[in-house]
């Protein structure tokens, strides 16, 4: 993503969102063989995050109540620059 779009976004916008499996060859949270759904939100301040719930719930679901991905797994959902990723929530 463009730094400036990122920047533009309002506050707890949704800019991309997908599916993938949680296990060794997606994003192995709890390992459970299991097709999942993350959004990717932008933050109140300068900053955002990647969170993954069940492929069953809703993108706004998963914006309030999913679990938050660390930055190291965020990466292989999501391309970016260094400075893209610097303003990954920690």
């Amino acid at each position: 993503m463009h730094m400036e779009l990122l920047r533009n976004l309002e506050p707890r916008t949704i800019f991309a969102s997908g599916l993938t499996t949680d296990d060794v060859y997606g994003v192995c949270i709890s390992n459970t063989n299991q097709v999942i759904r993350w959004v990717a939100v932008r933050g109140g301040i300068e900053d955002w995050a990647i969170y993954v719930g069940d492929y069953n719930d809703s993108l706004e679901t998963i914006k309030d109540f999913g679990c938050k991905l660390p930055l190291k797994l965020a990466k292989t959902l999501i391309g970016g620059t260094d400075e893209f990723f610097t303003w990954y929530r920690r």
